[in-house]
């Protein structure tokens, strides 16, 4: 058979029944209210005089309980601080502290404009120092059409294919022109420099070349 748990009740129930029929554990009533009913105790929570223990049946009867009480009234305090204890309920997650945006892919982009001046063709900026992953944006602004290209002899070796593409001499020393980079007034083309060495990209527009549209790019 399955033994019952002994809690502080059954404790606190066994010891009044030893009393007689008048005493009975009401239901209702815990088992700390039980032992201040049927024991003699003052304020302080002590009993109020000593029980003659050699006083009969009666006075064995009550040592009994007032055991068993004793029992009890820890078991008692022991269900009672059980269901005093608070619950703790784990702290939610709390969502990460929004950060500084992920940086975008690449480096960081650059503008130069292909302008007509005057009388005068020219990048604005005509000299720009980047680091190497960084991009540039050509935009074609007054003058058109305008491209850029880079003379071969000026740049590293082992250059990204999209800059060897345009590494192409000048028509006047018998080049051609690099049409992946001509633009109208407007229009804008991008170029990275993902890979790229570090060194000096000399850079000339192809239709205004004689007309001395020239530049650089230093990349770090």
């Amino acid at each position: 058979m399955r033994a019952e748990p002994v809690t502080g009740r059954r404790l606190v129930a066994a010891g009044v029944a030893s009393l007689g029929p008048g005493c009975q554990i009401d239901a209702s009533k815990s088992p700390c209210e039980t032992v201040h009913k049927h024991l003699p105790f003052s304020g302080s929570g002590r009993l109020k005089y000593n029980v003659n223990v050699f006083g009969g049946r009666s006075a064995m009867r009550i040592t009994s309980l007032a055991a068993g009480l004793a029992i009890g009234l820890a078991a008692c305090g022991g269900e009672k601080k059980a269901e005093q204890q608070p619950t703790t309920t784990p702290a939610a997650e709390q969502p990460a502290a929004p950060g500084a945006a992920a940086p975008a892919a690449g480096g960081t982009t650059h503008e130069v404009k292909m302008v007509l001046e005057g009388t005068t063709y020219k990048y604005v900026p005509n000299k720009l120092t980047i680091k190497a992953g960084d991009v540039i944006k050509f935009t074609s602004v007054s003058g058109s059409p305008h491209n850029v290209q880079f003379y071969p002899d000026s740049i590293p070796a082992n250059v990204p294919g999209p800059i060897k593409t345009l590494a192409v001499a000048p028509p006047e020393k018998g080049g051609n022109i690099a049409s992946e980079s001509m633009k109208m007034d407007g229009e804008s083309f991008e170029l990275s420099f993902a890979g790229a060495p570090a060194g000096v990209y000399k850079m000339f527009c192809a239709p205004h070349h004689a007309l001395g549209m020239t530049g650089q790019i230093t990349v770090q």
